[in-house]
């Protein structure tokens, strides 16, 4: 981490190694701003400001408008990326340049494409969308699923985040307006790209379809352009073609995509999606699974994720517990002595993938989609991330790892964060 002290003629950006730099900030320089040159003098990508009480600041902000004297800059990390449709990965190195493997055609081949100072990936079925520091956004991949952004590049600026579907893609913009593009059948406008929603405050992607949450609470659904009257808060989620969030009395809404609401659970503290609907856990970390069936544990559940046809969930107690369609990884019998101080868990179509506290991964299911990790060196690992056929893992060396079905694209040789 890295600490700001700000005056009104002068902002000191310390790094905890001792490194810093002074920066005088310019008439009505934005918090975005004041970041990129702190990056650019200390050679080193800062992921957020964060206030005196660890929030989140505004990067549109001005450092003036928010009276701040002591802000706190977070170093970034490397990050893996993919998505539950894509068949390929991409790292984001911490100095902000990528690197991509898997089906090259999907994604996997990067190569076309200037990747630099970059902050966020997005994956579709087959092609990835960028999101650079300076806000603009680069794509690559196959076009009809959202590889080839030109025809709407003159609205891709001051973008603040991206969401995907399985052929599309959508940039929310700091004004708020949504921009979309990619394939009409998964959640572009008509005319393949453009303008769909304004005044929003969340964005999310299905399979084929995206919501967002206005600022007013209500819901819009595209490429139908569908708008309820339903007043919900973020965060949203997503669940193959249905959407869920909380409305204002803490129930969970649970939405399609034409905004028409099909369900409301009370006391949920967090959702996971397979292909047959959501699954909720309760703030008494009981489950609640899309048919109304309960599920209880002997230790309360504290995390929840899905793969295609089952579910698994970490409890108070560390411990893995598994259920639904055993050829999706709902059974892990197999490797439950093993499921001990589990801290992450991450799925493909058809496997899971548990990290404990030691850096040791365990994976089950079905092998084909990476639920035997028996060949790969999985120790000292810090991170995971899984596409829709193959996992990967990111080592404390900066090393990584990739086993599944990788469709032919290994990480390149000698690959570091």
């Amino acid at each position: 981490m890295a600490e700001v002290l700000g005056a009104p003629t002068l902002v000191h950006v310390a790094l905890l190694s001792g490194r810093s730099v002074a920066l005088v900030p310019k008439a009505a320089e934005t918090l975005r701003e004041l970041r990129l040159r702190a990056e650019q003098e200390l050679q080193l990508g800062l992921d957020v400001l964060l206030g005196p009480e660890g929030q989140a600041l505004p990067e549109d902000s001005s450092l003036e408008a928010l009276g701040l004297g002591h802000l706190v800059a977070v170093a970034r990390q490397a990050r893996l990326c993919s998505g539950r449709c894509s068949q390929a990965f991409a790292l984001i190195r911490a100095d902000g340049s990528v690197a991509t493997w898997g089906l090259a055609k999907g994604g996997g081949d990067s190569h076309a494409v200037w990747l630099r100072q970059v902050r966020q990936i997005c994956a579709s079925a087959a092609a990835f969308a960028a999101l650079r520091q300076d806000g603009r956004v680069v794509t690559w991949g196959r076009p009809k699923y959202g590889g080839h952004s030109l025809h709407v590049w003159g609205q891709l600026h001051d973008v603040r985040r991206l969401a995907a579907t399985c052929g599309a893609f959508a940039a929310l913009r700091s004004s708020g307006q949504v921009v979309a593009w990619g394939s009409t059948r998964h959640g572009a406008p008509s005319r393949g790209g453009g303008l769909v929603a304004e005044e929003v405050v969340d964005l999310v992607g299905a399979n084929t379809a995206f919501a967002a949450l206005q600022a007013d609470g209500t819901v819009v659904t595209w490429p139908r352009q569908r708008s309820s009257g339903l007043r919900l808060r973020p965060p949203l989620w997503a669940c193959f073609d249905s959407f869920a969030a909380l409305d204002d009395r803490g129930e969970m809404v649970v939405f399609d995509s034409l905004a028409r609401e099909q369900a409301r659970v009370p006391d949920v503290a967090k959702v996971a999606a397979s292909a047959e609907g959501f699954c909720f856990l309760l703030k008494d970390g009981s489950v609640v699974s899309a048919d109304g069936e309960v599920h209880s544990f002997p230790s309360p559940l504290r995390e929840l994720c899905a793969s295609g046809y089952a579910f698994a969930g970490i409890g108070e107690d560390g411990a893995v517990r598994a259920w639904g369609d055993p050829a999706f990884g709902g059974d892990c019998s197999a490797v439950q002595e093993q499921l001990k101080d589990v801290q992450v868990l991450v799925a493909t179509d058809g496997a899971f993938a548990a990290l404990r506290c030691d850096g040791v991964v365990v994976a089950w299911g079905d092998a084909a989609k990476g639920g035997d990790c028996g060949g790969a060196q999985l120790t000292d690992i810090c991170q995971l991330c899984a596409s829709s056929l193959a996992f990967a893992a990111l080592r404390d060396d900066g090393r990584v790892i990739s086993w599944g079905n990788l469709r032919g694209g290994e990480p390149p040789a000698g690959l570091r964060g």
